[in-house]
């Protein structure tokens, strides 16, 4: 049996100064903010080399009902939100 997990306090998954992540197969659900972000945070270079962000990949994810739950203000949600440009990233079937 499946189990749903409903996510009532922020964002489903959230990805933040991360290189080569992989976010697949996830069902999130009625999230209070977007399903899936990936952002540079305000520290630049946290690994010597890397600029914080790279090489994304994320597929074959279901995202229901995102910004289900309008907490906080928050009415810009999206299933799949990217803050600015994100090097190499793979985003499909989702």
């Amino acid at each position: 049996m499946e189990k749903l997990l409903t996510v009532t306090g922020a964002t489903g998954i959230s990805l933040m100064n991360t290189y080569n992540s992989n976010v697949t197969h996830n069902l999130v659900h009625g999230t209070a903010h977007m399903g899936i972000r990936q952002r540079m945070g305000d520290e630049f270079n946290v690994y010597e080399g890397v600029d914080g962000i790279g090489n994304t990949t994320i597929s074959y994810n279901k995202v229901l009902n995102a910004g289900d739950k309008k907490m906080w203000g928050m009415y810009d949600n999206g299933a799949i939100y990217s803050f600015g440009a994100v090097p190499g990233a793979n985003i499909h079937h989702n």
